[in-house]
């Protein structure tokens, strides 16, 4: 481990070519996961009329009855 630690403080290039090939897992966030989860699955069961809103959305409710 020294070795290589002495070979990049000797050649910045080997250190650049190193660190483009390492891989860093990202880290999961459950409780971020679970409300994604469901909000995706409470757009299932939302009505038409909450997904009008707006300016126009009181005459779009006047024209459909």
């Amino acid at each position: 481990m020294k070795d290589l630690e002495k070979a990049i403080a000797n050649s910045p290039e080997l250190f650049n070519c190193c660190y483009e090939e390492i891989i860093v897992a990202k880290r999961r966030n459950p409780k971020k996961e679970k409300a994604q989860r469901n909000l995706m699955y409470a757009r299932q069961f939302r009505q038409n009329s909450t997904r009008t809103t707006g300016r126009n959305s009181s005459r779009q409710k006047r024209r459909e009855s």
